[in-house]
């Protein structure tokens, strides 16, 4: 039944490329997997939580992510304002990140 109103989904604001071994090579990453992130949308979650564009994003609550498909599954498990840790690679340690899920009209 719709009211009206736009559908809301959970959105992280992230532009990311799966990391092959070839790109995370010529990127100079020691990292065996996750999605390098190219671009942060401005003022989106990821920007307030402090992702930034050449990290590696290799979870979301403790589930690997090996390709952008894997965020947007995260996404649809949960809903706008959720809290959920996203563990990202960035020179040369990894380090959780809480985040909370911005919204965007489906």
């Amino acid at each position: 039944l719709s009211t009206g109103q736009p559908h809301l989904k959970a959105f992280l604001g992230v532009q990311t490329v799966s990391l092959d071994a070839a790109l995370a090579q010529r990127l100079g990453l020691a990292v065996g997997g996750g999605v390098y992130v190219e671009g942060v949308t401005a003022e989106s979650a990821a920007e307030v939580a402090g992702i930034k564009p050449g990290d590696v994003i290799v979870s979301i609550d403790g589930t690997d992510v090996a390709a952008p498909g894997d965020i947007a599954t995260a996404m649809s498990e949960h809903q706008p304002d959720d809290t959920v840790t996203v563990t990202v690679y960035r020179n040369g340690t990894t380090t959780d990140l809480s985040v909370v899920l911005g919204s965007h009209t489906a």
